[in-house]
């Protein structure tokens, strides 16, 4: 289960833009998203960075509101979800300014099924408006009304049970609360296994699950029981590395892939600022994640290993039996904790892990800000290489380091534009034998694309504002001592 296209609107710099990830010969999925400073690359991984948020079923954290576009009240993301080359949901969110605070404010959620004829696709959404008070009054007041598409079948779910009436119920305070998915934040999750309990009871009893879908209220949201699956699926291998991690000078953590913290709050991250404490369960895990990482670090930094330093048991906060150890760093026979290692090897360290799983998992989906940064870019070249040539998972990425455009299928990348409304463009004119990096340079300085892909600069004015900005306080003197002299001349 993979992300197959994202849609953007008023998503910081982007007014409108769409990008369709393609897959490869070997199944998998590289794109790499390239472009001028403040083009919409970060974008893109931000707001795949929220749906994360919400999919897993928790808050959107404050400053969210800071995705939305300078002079719009509100922006929507949607995704599209599929595998094996076939689409089958699309999921939007709609995303609004709050009254006060830094969160934005999910105001509307809609699940597309795909898997239908175009005019027959089954739609689950609901939209959360406000409206004043009509009559007059000293003081006005803002009322929230919650719309569910097709509403017919959602009053038929709330009729199926006591209990099912009492979950409805929540679903609704959550969607005016707006902080956390309808769909995903655990209500409807449990509503759906009612419907799924129900059915299988019923077919127990020798029914048809015709009838046991007719008997539970002609429920259209039935089928969507499969999107909450389905989404689990995705939410397992999704991995996003947003702009305020990746873009960090120095890379204190290691993402180490945990069974154990698949929440968002804990989250699999392995700090490297000192040595920590951890669970019995969560120390072994480590170990293996080391073990099996090792080999390909080795082939990256030839000489290179890791190694887990036990410094002696200690109790965790609940009482429970844990240890306190320190990740270290091995090359020839030198031991020094990782923390110490250059702000390259560390940048490579912590998102070891997630390529791996872009490499081997064809459920894997990651998305990764500034890929380049730290990375020798022969190496960073090698990597890609690999994984697009014989990775079965997805990775997408954005840099500014030109080499991918060198090795990579045409096919693999993506370039933002000047133009606001279509953001996101794919090369035309190219061939297999075109060299993308030459392309994306002609292209920059002679145009010949759809739109732009390069608001210009130039070099005479950079110098003069460099020398100007050097030379600022001799430049004010002199103005200064200038204006006094006019002043002399006329006072005389």
């Amino acid at each position: 289960m993979r992300i197959t296209k994202i849609e953007l609107e008023n998503i910081k710099t982007v007014n409108h833009g769409v990008v369709s990830f393609r897959n490869l010969p070997s199944g998998g999925s590289v794109t790499g998203i390239y472009g001028q400073n403040g083009s919409g690359k970060t974008a893109l991984i931000d707001a795949v960075n929220y749906i994360d948020f919400l999919i897993s079923g928790n808050e959107l954290p404050d400053g969210s509101s800071n995705i939305i576009r300078i002079g719009s009240n509100s922006a929507s993301i949607a995704i599209t979800v599929g595998e094996s080359g076939l689409d089958k949901w699309e999921y939007r969110i709609v995303l609004s300014r709050p009254e006060e605070g830094s969160r934005a404010v999910l105001t509307s959620e809609s699940l597309k099924d795909l898997t239908h004829e175009k005019g027959k696709r089954r739609v689950l959404s609901w939209t959360k408006a406000s409206f004043k008070d009509s009559e007059p009054s000293d003081q006005e007041s803002t009322s929230v009304k919650i719309s569910w598409t097709p509403f017919k079948y959602w009053k038929s779910v709330e009729r199926f049970s006591m209990e099912a009436r009492k979950v409805a119920g929540g679903i609704e305070a959550m969607a005016i609360e707006g902080t956390r998915s309808v769909f995903f934040g655990g209500s409807i999750s449990h509503l759906f296994s009612l419907f799924a309990s129900y059915v299988s009871e019923k077919k127990e009893q020798g029914k048809t699950v015709h009838d046991a879908k007719e008997a539970a209220g002609k429920m259209l949201v039935f089928p969507f029981c499969k999107a909450g699956i389905d989404f689990v699926e995705l939410r397992k291998g999704l991995r996003v590395l947003p702009s305020l991690a990746s873009n960090m000078p120095t890379m204190d953590f290691i993402y180490i892939p945990s069974e154990l913290d698949l929440d968002r709050e804990n989250g699999p991250i392995f700090s490297l600022d000192s040595p920590s404490v951890h669970s019995e369960e969560r120390v072994k895990e480590l170990e293996e994640n080391i073990r099996v990482l090792n080999p390909v670090l080795e082939s990256l930094v030839p000489g290179l290993t890791m190694e887990l330093r036990h410094m002696g048991a200690e109790l965790l906060e609940d009482g429970s039996k844990g240890a306190r150890v320190d990740l270290l760093s091995s090359r020839d026979g030198v031991k020094v904790p990782l923390r110490y290692e250059s702000d390259g090897i560390k940048k490579l360290v912590s998102i070891l892990s997630l390529l791996v799983l872009a490499y081997g998992d064809e459920n894997g989906c990651v998305f990764i800000d500034e890929l380049d940064s730290g990375i020798f870019e022969f190496l960073l070249g090698e990597i890609l290489q690999s994984i697009a040539g014989g990775g079965r998972g997805q990775l997408v990425f954005t840099a500014h380091n030109l080499r991918p455009l060198e090795i990579l299928p045409t096919q693999c990348i993506v370039m933002t534009t000047t133009d606001a409304d279509d953001r996101y463009q794919r090369f035309k004119g190219n061939k297999a034998t075109n060299n993308l990096r030459d392309q994306y340079l002609r292209a920059v300085l002679l145009g010949g694309q759809k739109h732009p892909v390069y608001r210009p600069t130039d070099r005479a004015r950079i110098d003069s504002a460099f020398w100007k900005a050097s030379n600022a306080k001799e430049i004010d003197s002199d103005f200064d001592s200038f204006l006094n002299a006019l002043k002399g001349g006329v006072d005389a």
